[in-house]
């Protein structure tokens, strides 16, 4: 669990930073008296806005491309319920297979050398495996499955109606129809194929109980397009908590030229040319560790 998240504004990760809030708490109550999450406007969120344009710029036209194919011609109307449901069946599992492809590619991608790049060169799976490998030390905090339980149950309940893609009526009957249709895989060569013919099994049973109670559960879009408003019943506030405590910052390991565990020589940082004083949290010297205060204005600090 990180020690701090932050997002853009946005009602869509208020249950997100209470959960992360909550479970900070739980396993540091000294914390209790702030919201540990960061809400940034504007272009201030750097790290996820890099992430989201890579996704995209390199994952996301091709899919885009192949969506718009199936509306065009005719195949998808999302004002249809039952076309809509259908889609939903199909569409999103497959979309979170290829980003999952697409995030484990990435992660085990060896990033383009920067000399100016203080932080370790490698594969991001690997630097997470072995910290102790690239001069690095793990500062996460270690979850108590008991507090996750609790907290998801307190925030995202698994009962909750939005983790069911549609309808449980609606899926058993598509699961029976995609049995009658033999399993097929779906792939990117014959999903339009697979959703036209489970619309066709669909459309020879229409007008009965279940399909019919399935197609009433659910309003014509999942969540309104702008999100949800302060009267809406779904609507979750922020904790009502102060901003974060900004206290002293963790800059790096001290490290020397050519024992880095980093590629290149030296690391590169602005303080590989001067002497470093190693301090603990708690003000007794702890070689490796540099603290200095007010480290959120410092360019350099990771």
């Amino acid at each position: 669990m990180p020690l701090l998240t932050q997002s853009d504004l946005g009602t869509e990760n208020h249950g997100v930073a209470n959960g992360h809030t909550t479970l900070r708490h739980l396993h540091d109550p000294s914390l209790a008296a702030s919201l540990q999450r960061k809400f940034l406007g504007g272009h201030r969120n750097i790290k996820p806005e890099i992430a989201w344009r890579q996704v995209c710029q390199r994952w996301a036209p091709g899919f885009e491309d192949l969506l718009d194919f199936g509306v065009n011609s005719g195949l998808y109307n999302p004002d249809d319920p039952l076309e809509r449901m259908v889609f939903h069946h199909i569409f999103i599992l497959w979309l979170q297979k290829e980003l999952d492809k697409f995030r484990l590619h990435f992660n085990n991608s060896k990033p383009r050398y920067d000399r100016n790049k203080v932080l370790p060169h490698e594969r991001p799976d690997n630097i997470f495996e072995c910290l102790e490998d690239f001069g690095t030390v793990d500062f996460s905090v270690k979850v108590d499955p008991n507090h996750l339980s609790s907290v998801r149950n307190q925030f995202a309940p698994p009962d909750h109606f939005v983790f069911d893609l549609v309808p449980p009526e609606f899926f058993q009957l598509a699961s029976q129809f995609e049995a009658e249709m033999g399993n097929p895989e779906v792939t990117e060569d014959n999903i339009w194929v697979i959703y036209s013919e489970l619309v066709f099994y669909f459309h020879a049973v229409e007008g009965q109980d279940d399909l019919n109670v399935a197609l009433s559960a659910r309003s014509t879009e999942p969540a309104p397009p702008g999100g949800l408003g302060v009267d809406d019943d779904e609507f979750m506030p922020v904790l009502d908590l102060p901003p974060y405590r900004n206290g002293n910052q963790v800059i790096g390991v001290a490290v020397t030229a050519g024992d880095s565990g980093f590629e290149g020589e030296g690391t590169g940082s602005a303080y590989s040319d001067t002497e470093n004083m190693n301090y603990s949290s708690d003000g007794s010297e702890e070689a490796g560790i540099i603290f200095t205060p007010g480290g959120s204005d410092n360019e350099d600090m990771y």
